[in-house]
């Protein structure tokens, strides 16, 4: 568009420079946003800042036709920077603009999605036709089946208390001993931020006992630690002695499904919806699921369960 060209080009390294160092490190530090959403949102925004640069766009404030281009841009990509084939995903895609948001604010600029991005994802997510799906739940058979292989105790004790805590995978990589306390009805641990918790005030999170020992939490937990001695400092560690990640939380979960013999989409994730899966197949209330689990939207926790609960009350059932 010749009119873009006529926007006021400044330097990248100038127009960053604007959002301020002091104002990033402070909101980093009082954990306005989780670690790991920080993370993705300056990725995001180096890129779509890089892309500006080579067009010689202004970056602050972004022109919405700018914006709207450059999300087409990421929907067309069918390679990667190494020049290996993917798929565009409509999630990664509505990221940038929640990234293109955070920084304008950040800069103290209003921002609302304008028009001209709207109508660019709308068209997205007709020609994608994909859906943000969900990576698949551990139901409870499946849990029985991959804890007989797991490699180590360590490893039983993260598919378990993550499982049956609802925890995500950056929060099960985070636990540190001195947030870990096993109290007559079973284990407490201290939840220092996630994502839903924006100010980072943190809260306890409640992990009872189960009848079945081998599937136990608790007894995990405790197993874990008498076995490798921990006594301070991060709980789950690498080979190395250094805190595990949470990349190598969901690998772990993947590699003990596969050992299993269960072919299924696997993530860190499938744990926290696999306790929403389970706790409503059992007839646990919706309200105490999102107690467990932190959660603040009732259609998320629904989507997470949906399709295991397909068959309850079903109106086709004994119809012939």
């Amino acid at each position: 568009m010749a009119s873009e060209t006529a926007l006021v080009p400044t330097s990248l390294t100038a127009q960053l420079a604007v959002m301020g160092e002091e104002t990033r490190e402070y909101i980093e530090e009082k954990g306005k946003l989780a670690d790991t959403t920080l993370r993705a949102y300056a990725s995001d925004w180096k890129e779509f800042s890089s892309w500006m640069g080579s067009r010689r766009l202004r970056l602050l404030p972004s022109d919405p036709r700018a914006i709207a281009r450059y999300l087409v841009h990421l929907a067309r990509s069918t390679h990667d920077a190494n020049g290996r084939e993917r798929r565009p995903k409509v999630a990664c895609i509505t990221r940038v603009i929640s990234a293109v948001a955070y920084y304008h604010r950040d800069a103290g600029l209003e921002w609302f999605i304008p028009p001209e991005v709207k109508k660019a994802m709308k068209s997205i997510r007709r020609d994608l036709k994909v859906a943000q799906t969900k990576k698949q739940a551990i139901t409870l058979d499946m849990i029985s089946a991959m804890i007989p292989v797991t490699k180590s105790a360590r490893d039983r004790a993260i598919l378990l208390v993550g499982l049956f805590g609802a925890f995500r995978r950056s929060e099960i990589a985070a636990f540190d001993y001195a947030h870990v306390r096993f109290v007559t009805k079973g284990l407490e641990i201290w939840v220092k931020s996630s994502k839903t918790d924006q100010e980072g005030k943190g809260e306890w999170v409640g992990v009872s006992y189960m009848s079945d020992p081998k599937l136990c939490p608790v007894r995990a937990m405790r197993a874990h630690l008498d076995e490798s001695g921990i006594v301070e400092g991060p709980i789950f560690r690498n080979r190395w002695g250094a805190r595990l990640s949470p990349a190598a939380v969901a690998e772990i979960v993947q590699k003990t499904a596969k050992a299993a013999g269960i072919k299924a989409d696997f993530a860190g994730h499938s744990l926290r919806s696999g306790h929403a899966t389970i706790a409503s197949q059992k007839g646990k209330s919706e309200a105490a699921i999102m107690r467990q689990g932190r959660w603040k939207n009732v259609a998320i926790v629904r989507g997470y369960y949906r399709n295991a609960t397909l068959f309850d009350d079903n109106s086709s059932t004994g119809l012939a």
